[in-house]
């Protein structure tokens, strides 16, 4: 029965391992041919292609996520106390990246937004400049939210290090969602969610009003 059970976890790992591996490859992929485009199109980010440095980023942001997954998870398999220690680390690193792609997304839908409804000011209001400063932002607001819901702090443990600090995850009192850890990841993930359903709904309507009048 035991065998068995190491058999199944074995090929459930081999599966999990060759799904991240695609998905890499998938972003690295992904990431090389929008860099490109982004590159060719110069600083423009109207036409068609205006979205290329941010799905760009998007790209980077999810395959960051992976490698940081896939180090923690070699990480925690080894034997000693350090290891232990450092793969919280990489998980808080794949949790921040996991989430930023959630914001990124957000941008890239505000931007084609824009592209709908004032075609004509995409390139001055969707300028290279606010895309990169939206890529900033949203990456620090991403930051706060998670201090904002405590869901990591800096500790000395002993089993890790009597000198040295470590990051682990914390969800206390200071949550605003007390020690649920499910509350925790809704809060932080309900509010791009939100944020993406209310920009698609806009589109969305301004498209069925244009139909019924009949300019589209």
């Amino acid at each position: 029965m035991a065998a068995s059970n190491q058999r199944d976890e074995t090929a459930v790992y081999s599966i999990l391992l060759i799904i991240l591996l695609l998905g890499l490859l998938g972003n690295v992929l992904s990431f090389i041919v929008w860099i490109k485009a982004a590159t060719h199109r110069g600083s423009s980010s109207s036409g068609s292609h205006g979205n290329a440095r941010l799905f760009a980023v998007l790209s980077l942001s999810d395959a960051l996520s992976i490698v940081s997954f896939v180090v923690a998870y070699a990480l925690k398999l080894g034997a000693d106390s350090t290891s232990t220690c450092d793969s919280h680390v990489f998980i808080f690193i794949a949790a921040v990246f996991t989430f930023y792609s959630d914001y990124i997304t957000i941008v890239i839908g505000l931007q084609r937004l824009v592209a709908v409804l004032r075609p004509f000011s995409l390139g001055r209001v969707c300028s290279a400049g606010r895309q990169w400063a939206a890529v900033g932002g949203v990456f620090i607001l991403n930051l706060l939210l998670r201090a904002l819901f405590g869901m990591w702090t800096i500790e000395t443990h002993n089993f890790c290090s009597d000198s040295d600090t470590w990051l682990f995850t914390n969800v206390t009192e200071l949550s605003q969602f007390s020690k649920d850890v499910a509350f925790v990841y809704m809060g932080i993930e309900l509010f791009p969610l939100a944020l993406l359903l209310s920009v698609n709904g806009i589109l969305l309507r301004f498209l069925w009003s244009a139909r019924q009048v009949g300019t589209l």
